[in-house]
């Protein structure tokens, strides 16, 4: 199994196509309120989205290849703290994802270790994700690998406050 960087439109179209819809499409299925916009060219979307989220240079998109096959990704931001706060810069793992057909072997804790020692070279002391309640097999993982909770989010809709 390999590991590596995505930098480049074409290999982005490739990884949004083999790996990012099928996560979405599974989120979708797991959480209520998730949904894909219709209408969208997700391809051309989101290779757009990433590619301005990569030139900025702090985050990281690297897939997991086994055999010339995609088989899982995980993206990784920094997350710097200002100088007026008593906490550490942190690196916070955005989407990340294995399929099906690999969940069990190890590798979704070998993207893990891969975004700790990111999280070592950046000198971010802390790791940090967002997980969907509903998602009870992601939540345990993290559990396992020790993350706890410190934060609650909170949504609402915007014509709902008055």
């Amino acid at each position: 199994m390999e590991l590596r960087s995505l930098t480049d439109e074409r290999e982005l179209r490739r990884h949004i196509d083999a790996l990012w819809l099928p996560y979405q499409r599974e989120l979708a299925d797991i959480i209520d309120d998730f949904d894909l916009a219709e209408g969208v060219d997700f391809v051309d979307a989101e290779v757009d989205f990433r590619l301005e989220q990569l030139e900025n240079g702090t985050q990281e998109l690297v897939v997991a290849e086994d055999d010339g096959d995609w088989v899982g990704f995980v993206v990784t931001d920094v997350d710097e703290a200002s100088d007026v706060f008593e906490q550490p810069n942190r690196l916070v793992v955005g989407d990340r994802y294995v399929d099906p057909d690999y969940r069990g072997g190890g590798l979704a804790r070998g993207l893990m270790a891969h975004a700790a020692a990111r999280a070592d070279r950046e000198e971010c002391s802390e790791v940090a994700l967002y997980v969907d309640v509903p998602n009870e097999r992601a939540i345990a993982f993290y559990e396992k690998l020790g993350f706890e909770t410190a934060r609650k989010r909170t949504r609402v809709e915007t014509d709902e406050l008055a």
